[in-house]
């Protein structure tokens, strides 16, 4: 299923998107020149309308602190950003996978779970119009899972802690990563779990 949704991205691999590609293809070549040519950190963008400051708004640089920033600095600029895609999938999948394995130890299950929560039509939908924001609900899964994980009554000290810190980077590493609608769905996710855990436990 992962690989039917990916297809049309990869049987043209040299193509740079429509609708709102070219302005996500712009932030991250923006910030590539920026460093490979002139050896700076991006904090501006002096490309658009005389220059901006180009962490002044949440659509400018999130490659910066994206786990994906070694790819865009080593292979062309269409090709990065189909890995982008790929790796936030299989990063989504995993999540959804674990999430699910929390809950039901059916195969069966917990694929269904994992097509049904990630690659559905609204992902295929957003990645075709450019919404490259949409990539960061690959984190929503796990935020959830450590946070599941995070609040189990006979768990260890060490790993409660570990697993909080580990649900607020995933929330954190939304934020830096231009996350405008996944951000704001994950806290209100985690905040409805936590109340109906609270009121069932």
């Amino acid at each position: 299923m992962a690989l039917l949704v990916v297809s049309p991205l990869l049987l043209r691999p040299m193509t740079l998107g429509a609708r709102n590609w070219d302005q996500m293809n712009t932030q991250r070549a923006v910030v590539v020149r920026t460093i490979e040519r002139y050896h700076q950190f991006p904090f501006w963008d002096p490309y658009t309308c005389g220059g901006h400051a180009a962490w002044g708004s949440l659509e400018s640089d999130p490659i910066v602190v994206s786990p994906v920033l070694p790819v865009y600095l080593l292979v062309s600029l269409p090709v990065a950003i189909r890995a982008e895609i790929v790796f936030w999938a299989v990063v989504g999948l995993f999540g959804c996978w674990r999430l699910a394995a929390r809950f039901t130890q059916s195969y069966a299950l917990k694929s269904l779970f994992t097509v049904m929560a990630l690659l559905n039509s609204r992902w295929g939908l957003q990645i075709a119009a450019g919404h490259s924001w949409h990539l960061l609900y690959a984190l929503l899964p796990w935020a959830l899972y450590f946070f599941d994980r995070g609040i189990e009554p006979d768990a260890e000290p060490g790993r409660v802690r570990r697993d909080l810190v580990l649900a607020g980077a995933c929330i954190a590493t939304m934020v830096y990563g231009d996350a405008i609608y996944p951000v704001p769905q994950t806290a209100f996710a985690l905040i409805v779990y936590a109340a109906v855990m609270a009121r069932s436990t």
